[in-house]
């Protein structure tokens, strides 16, 4: 399994299915890219994320629980956190009309995707349940809160989840030392083909927009 892009509109939140990661060439470092390292266990950090028609906008992530167990008889270690996201963006009555109008609204996918990836440290791919590495990652269900509604003073009123978390454990073997956490905003309304190869593992994430058109919209730390 890989990491999920959470789209939260109307008060629907809509979760795409894992990609898989798939062998390949070998892809850019990510030692060699200008990202931020100060993700720490309890630390709030914030990116921003592209909604339609109103720009970019901040929500806060924290990885919380973060826990690194001794390996068992099988050579494995297992590493275990809560990611918790807060929206922060509040629409003023002209932003909710906008958003309200758009034809994203109407389909129920006018919010911004900040999410959570893990990724190999030498080749920067997203990894998967399907990988060259011995990693296998699992997620609990996500947990959506404190939803709110606001309106623009005209009839017209938008709904979402402002809080979202999920439980993640990774199982990896003793020895692997490249298991990467990453916290992301999308820095672009629409996937590029970039994007969607680096879901899908067969790309880097420096050849993605969440990189090429953000460098600094992310926070990252090494697990191990």
């Amino acid at each position: 399994m890989a990491v999920v892009a959470v789209i939260l509109a109307l008060g629907l939140v809509v979760v795409p299915a894992f990609a898989e990661e798939a062998y390949g060439a070998t892809g850019s470092s990510m030692k060699s890219l200008q990202v931020k390292w100060d993700l720490k266990k309890g630390k709030k950090v914030t990116v921003t994320a592209a909604w339609d028609s109103v720009g970019k906008q901040k929500t806060t992530a924290v990885v919380k629980k973060l826990k690194v167990g001794r390996p068992n008889k099988k050579g494995y270690r297992k590493a275990t956190f809560t990611v918790e996201f807060t929206q922060r963006f509040k629409p003023n009555g002209s932003q909710v009309h906008k958003m309200a109008n758009s034809a994203t609204c109407r389909d129920d996918n006018f919010a911004g995707l900040p999410t959570f990836v893990l990724v190999d440290y030498s080749t920067g791919r997203e990894l998967g349940a399907y990988n060259n590495k011995g990693v296998a990652i699992t997620i609990s269900p996500w947990k959506f809160s404190k939803v709110k509604k606001y309106k623009d003073g005209h009839g017209c009123w938008v709904s979402f989840a402002t809080k979202y978390s999920t439980k993640v454990t990774v199982a990896f073997p003793k020895k692997y030392k490249g298991l990467c956490l990453g916290v992301i905003g999308n820095n672009k309304r629409t996937e590029s083909k970039w994007d969607d190869a680096f879901w899908n593992s067969y790309e880097p994430f420096s050849k993605t927009t969440y990189y090429k058109s953000g460098k600094k919209n992310s926070h990252w730390m090494r697990i191990r």
